[in-house]
């Protein structure tokens, strides 16, 4: 089930006092998340690291957080013997700034604090001691405002506070607790997507009862301590890919703190230049309530919305009563207007009588009648028609089969004897000049002219339908090359007999029946003979329909006429009844008033904490509470009844 997150504000997200004394709200005494001045603080811290790189240290409570924080703001510190304890306090330098606790149950830092110092180029954030036993509401009020100042930051970069002496060559489980701790706690989606976003500090090295020892070369020291705690964890487990990025070759990721040196500032600053920072972090992080506070949490929701759904169930339900019988009365009212009118009228519809009305149904009884008769003749003229229509479409559906055959269109032939050879002589003047001088003589010859014979030629030449193929007949001659039109409607071939021989040759050509111009014609008058049978069957069923419109409209008249006439009869009886309906709705309407008027007062006695509960899920985002399915319910019916609170105002 998705989480249910109520709409709208109710706290001032602009406020800025960290000073509130605003009590818890309370309706029966029953319900106290935490205190609203407790919210208006976390909303308060996070507003001052909105769009800032920051970067975050965080640490169990007594880890020594917050003297961290004093050593990165300048402070100075000296060891003294309080008590008969030997601690480290600020000496030199600026004031104590992050207020420094030495319990191990409470922790000085309740809320995320926010610093900024000149030349430091990030906003320093201390998220306060973890683990703090102050209960369970300042224990949300802490883990609200840690993930909404995480959040609102432009990135974040993790520091992992965590005391030294916790450490040993022996055994890593506390260090891996802390790690699994924070990370499954604070980390929506755990280490390995931020493994170079994060960064271990540790604190309070080398402390013995007599004072503060420091070696030469922790750092190097606790590298080498990892290291040999690192083979003994498997490969899949997440801690070893965080102890990977801590001890890689662009890092470590870790050092030791210590707050009498005066280079370590300066080697905090390298470390962070060398980490990555977390951008956009909306999403990334988790509420870091304990299993004992979610419990409560949830446990005070429900005591909340179990009364409250009661009452608001039973609210909606008589408003929807109340309203759906407004609703009746409306009708009844307007139809209590209706009867009164027709009940005033000595005439009905259109002026007429009751005995007009009655001679009018008689009229349109008869047209009815006629009309059907009528219809009956339609209906044996479209069946006519119909029979027609078939008849010209069996006659297509025969031609298409006949159309498909193969006939011969065209034939064309030459039938002609030969040109033969023939030798004859001929007397042919031929003129001839002999030249002796001194005369000139003219001679005539006879010369023999020889014919050989000559070859016969002919054209074939096809126009018309489409053709199938083309035949040929000729036992003697040649014929040259074929040429046909694409779509096969023109057809060249020339034919040429030998010298002197007898020309006889035939052409075919086979066409489908259909391509035919006049079976065409044929087709072409029977489907205008369908298309007027067709336009003449359609023309009658117009008429039909007109005519069967106005026999429906008759009985319909005819229905209308009776219901008026009996309507009259019942009416006075119908009002009657009516009026007897409306004042039992009024009853019952002013009844169900009362009752919802003190339904309103039970809810608006409640309303504080409601809002309260509708604050703290706004704020926190707490998906584990805002689940739950009785309170998903609840908050629906909640603000189904602002929305009618305020419909009812406007």
């Amino acid at each position: 089930m998705a989480a249910y997150i109520p709409a709208g504000p109710t706290v001032n997200l602009s406020e800025s006092s960290s000073q509130t004394t605003v009590e818890p709200k309370r309706g029966d005494g029953q319900f106290s998340i935490v205190r609203l001045a407790l919210l208006q603080e976390a909303i308060r811290s996070s507003q001052q690291t909105r769009g800032e790189d920051i970067v975050a240290l965080v640490g169990m409570t007594g880890s020594g957080v917050s003297s961290i924080v004093n050593s990165l703001l300048g402070c100075q510190f000296v060891g003294r013997r309080v008590d008969g304890r030997y601690r480290l306090d600020v000496d030199a330098g600026p004031p104590e700034i992050a207020k420094i606790g030495h319990s191990r149950l409470h922790s000085e830092t309740l809320f995320p604090q926010v610093y900024r110092q000149e030349g430091l180029p990030y906003t320093l954030v201390d998220l306060g001691g973890f683990m703090d036993t102050r209960g369970a509401e300042y224990e949300v009020a802490k883990a609200l405002a840690t993930k909404m100042i995480l959040e609102n930051a432009k990135s974040v970069k993790l520091v992992f506070c965590f005391d030294s002496n916790g450490l040993n060559h022996f055994s890593g489980s506390s260090f891996f607790q802390f790690i699994n701790n924070f990370a499954a706690k604070l980390l929506r989606n755990g280490l390995e997507e931020n493994q170079r976003s994060i960064a271990i500090l540790l604190t309070k090295p080398s402390k013995s009862d007599t004072g503060w020892h420091h070696t030469d070369d922790l750092d190097t020291d606790v590298k080498e301590c990892l290291k040999g705690l690192k083979n003994t964890i498997s490969q899949d487990d997440p801690i070893k890919a965080l102890l990977n990025a801590l001890l890689n070759e662009e890092g470590p990721y870790l050092m030791a703190y210590n707050l009498r040196d005066p280079g370590a500032l300066g080697r905090f600053n390298i470390l962070l230049n060398k980490m990555e920072a977390m951008n956009e972090p909306i999403g990334k992080f988790k509420l870091t309530y304990s299993a004992e506070s979610v419990n409560t949490i949830l446990q005070r929701c429900t005591v909340v919305v179990l009364g409250g759904k009661n009452l608001l169930s039973e609210y909606h339900a008589k408003r929807q009563e109340k309203i759906r019988f407004e609703l009746e009365l409306t009708d009844l009212n307007q139809q209590i207007d209706r009867l009164r009118n027709s009940a005033q009228r000595e005439v009905l519809e259109d002026g007429h009588s009751l005995e007009d009305m009655e001679s009018l149904i008689g009229e349109n009884q008869q047209f009815v009648e006629r009309g059907l008769t009528k219809l009956a003749t339609f209906d044996a003229l479209i069946s006519e028609k119909a029979s027609d229509i078939a008849s010209i479409e069996e006659a297509i559906e025969l031609w298409k089969v006949e159309a498909e055959k193969e006939v011969e269109y065209w034939s064309e032939d030459v039938n002609q004897r030969g040109i033969q050879p023939n030798i004859r002589d001929e007397v042919v003047e031929v003129h001839e000049t002999i030249s002796s001088y001194p005369y000139t003589r003219k001679v005539t010859r006879t010369i023999p002219i020889r014919d050989r014979g000559r070859s016969i030629g002919h054209d074939f030449v096809y126009r018309g339908p489409k053709f199938l193929r083309v035949e040929r007949d000729g036992l003697t001659g040649t014929w040259s090359d074929e040429m046909a039109s694409e779509d096969k409607t023109s057809y060249r071939i020339h034919y040429e007999s030998g010298i002197g021989m007898d020309a006889i040759a035939r052409i075919r050509v086979i066409v489908k029946k259909g391509e035919d111009p006049q079976e065409q014609l044929k087709l072409h008058e029977l489907n205008m003979r369908k298309a007027q049978f067709m336009q003449e069957k359609s023309s009658i069923e117009h008429e039909k329909n007109l005519h069967n419109n106005g026999i429906d409209a008759a009985r319909s008249r005819i229905r209308n006429l009776e219901y008026q006439i009996e309507r009259q009869k019942h009416l006075n009886t119908d009002l009657e009844v009516v009026e007897g309906q409306k004042g039992g709705l009024i009853e019952k309407i002013g009844k169900l008033s009362q009752e919802i008027s003190h339904l309103n007062d039970e809810i608006t006695r409640l309303r504080p904490d409601f809002e309260l509960l509708t604050d703290y899920l706004r704020l926190s985002q707490d998906e584990y509470v805002a689940q739950d399915p009785l309170i998903v319910e609840f908050f629906k019916e909640y603000e189904s009844y602002q929305q009618s609170m305020a419909g009812e105002a406007n």
